[in-house]
């Protein structure tokens, strides 16, 4: 039988937490765990299971990292666009 495609967004999802989970390691784990799951808990399925994994998970980790060196009470803003030599990860 055929997996439906809010089925392959979680398995999708798995893979991305394992793999954000032996990223960060330590005692981060278990809060990038969450901060994957509620980041992509309301996306479309279609919007995430057709775009690379590196994609995802490059997307999902730098605003971790981001978020993470944010002073309470101050606004935190940045465009960029990641490629690949640069950041690990690209849009493309």
């Amino acid at each position: 039988m055929a997996l439906t495609a809010e089925q392959r967004k979680v398995e999708l999802v798995d893979r991305l937490v394992s793999e954000a989970r032996a990223r960060v390691g330590g005692g981060a784990a278990d809060s990038v765990e969450q901060f994957v799951r509620r980041y992509f808990a309301l996306v479309s399925p279609d919007d995430v299971i057709y775009t690379s994994t590196d994609t995802l998970l490059g997307g999902v980790l730098s605003l971790w990292e981001f978020g993470a060196r944010r002073q309470p009470g101050s606004v935190k803003i940045r465009i960029f666009t990641p490629t690949l030599e640069a950041n690990g990860w690209s849009l493309e």
